[in-house]
This record gives structure tokens, sequence and C-alpha cells, in this order.
């Protein structure tokens, strides 16, 4: 078998794939490019896999051993949930069963496209994580830390996130319905009115901390201190006098809409965001202004 040790795969490893019949020891694929690769019969020990790309890569008769996969993109069919056992910063959510998530981290991570029935746990961390066409049913997660969470185009029905921390996220597209969110902490938290969100949960959002936002809104003096506004339109929106320090404001049209007077120091904004926006050039000065969205918002 063929041994490769503390090596560095660049993005455009996939041009050297498949790979057969090799151990991997402390090797790097930090930001690398595998959508659709292949391996075989391989093993990896201490590998990072951070920041990478695993969309529609196979894992064939493979093995993980206490490697990294913090930010990772990555797909059901990547890897099969036993071969994740050492495996730090991110948990394969499987189709079928009900997985235990007592303790689990996986903050930072990207999930696109998983659907999660069932399955309960405590003190969760999800912080910082994008939730991307996601659907959780029956789920129940107590006491988690989900701040500073994405959802786009999720489904959320029926789950129990009794005393968790929802607190600086941002909901867009999606639905809401017959949760479970009385004492969940929304400060900072938006929801976009496209969202589909009933009666008893847009109370509980409200007495939480969280708004509901869209274009003409009226937000002044909102305290967003460390939110992340993604994928949102607010233009036409009255901004003015909001806290925004240490926000992340991404793929957001603020055509219109007014930020005078906001605090602004340690927000990171992208410059197309900015296009028709209504702002005194002096506070927006203390902004990191940012010229192309980043892959990862954090």
């Amino acid at each position: 078998m063929k041994v490769i040790k503390f090596e560095k795969f660049h993005s455009k490893f996939r041009s050297r794939l498949p790979e057969e019949n090799a151990e991997f020891y402390g090797c790097s694929f930090k930001g690398a490019n595998l959508v659709c690769s292949q391996f075989r019969n391989c093993k990896f020990f201490t590998c990072d896999f951070s920041d990478g790309r695993l969309l529609g890569t196979e894992f064939w008769n493979c093995k993980f051993e206490n490697c990294l996969f913090c930010r990772t993109l990555i797909s059901e069919r990547s890897l099969l949930p036993e071969q994740l056992a050492g495996a730090e910063g991110l948990i394969f959510l499987p189709k079928r069963g009900k997985p235990q998530l007592d303790g689990v981290k996986l903050d930072k991570a990207y999930l696109a496209a998983y659907s999660l029935r069932g399955g309960s746990g405590h003190f969760a961390n999800f912080s910082g994580v994008t939730f991307y066409s996601f659907s959780m049913t029956n789920t129940k997660l107590f006491n988690a830390d989900l701040s500073e969470t994405v959802w786009k185009d999720f489904k959320l029905s029926g789950c129990d996130f009794s005393g968790s921390n929802l607190s600086h996220s941002c909901f867009n597209g999606g639905r809401l319905k017959k949760c479970i969110l009385g004492g969940v902490d929304f400060a900072g938290t938006l929801v976009s009115q496209e969202c589909e969100v009933d009666d008893s949960a847009r109370t509980d959002i409200l007495v939480g901390g969280g708004a509901f936002v869209g274009p003409g809104k009226d937000l002044r003096g909102l305290d967003l201190r460390r939110s992340v506004l993604q994928d949102l339109d607010l233009g036409g929106a009255d901004l003015s006098g909001c806290d925004l320090r240490h926000a992340y404001i991404g793929n957001t049209s603020l055509r219109g809409a007014k930020l005078f007077g906001c605090k602004l120091q340690g927000t990171r904004i992208t410059r197309r965001c900015l296009d028709g926006a209504l702002y005194d050039a002096t506070t927006m000065s203390v902004a990191k202004v940012l010229e192309d969205e980043p892959y990862w918002r954090n």
C-alpha cells in the first residue's frame, strides 16, 4: 500500500484522482476541491479537510482517524456514518435512524441538502453553521448553541429547541412550523418576511428579541451586534441608528436603505451590498468593506 506523509494538496488535487490503496498521514486537504473524486481502500490519519469541497466525493472502503472536517462542504453520499469515527468538526447526519446529538460539535460547518428526521441531544454546538436547503423534522435540540447560524431554503417542523441559543442568526426563504421555541434566545436574529412562520413561532421570535425584516421595513435602532445579514432583501429599509458592530453583511440588497448613524466598528460588508445604499461616508469608514463575497462568511 502506498504511504503519503505530510503532503499538502491544493485545490487542483482532483486532477490526480482516483486514488487507490493509499495511506495518508498528517496530510492537508485544506481548501481542496475534491468534487466527484473517488478514493478506494484508503486510510486517513490526522488529515485536515477543513474548508474543502467534498460534494459527490466517494470514499469506498476508506477509514478516518482523528481527521478534521471544519467548515467542510459535504454531501450525504460522500461519507458513511461509521467512516467518521474520530473525525472532528463535522458529524454526518444519516438519512435513516435517529442520530444521537448529545454534545455534538459542528461549529462553522456548511450543511447543504440534508434531511434530518428525529434524533435528540443536549448542549450540541452548531454555532456559525450555514444550513442550506436543510430539512429537520421532529428533532429535539435542548440547550444547543445555534448562534450566528444562517438558514436558507429550510424546513423546520415539529422540532424542540427548548433552552437553545439562536441569537444573531438569519432565516430566509423557509418554513418554520409547529416548533417549540419558548425561552429560546433570538437576540439580534433576523427573519425574512418571505419565511412561512406560524403564529406561535412568530410570537416566540419577537419575545426572544428577534425581528422580521423585508423591503421598506422600519428597523431603526435595532441591536444587531455580531449578527449575520445574509441573502436578505432590505431595499428601502430604514436601519438608521442600528448597532451593527462586528456584524457580517453579505449578498444582501440595501438599495435605497438608510444606514445613517449606524455603529459599524468591526462590521464586514461586501461592496456590492452598498450599491444604492444611503449612508454617511465618515461612518462607513470604520467598517471593513470586502471587494468580493467570501466563500466562508466566518
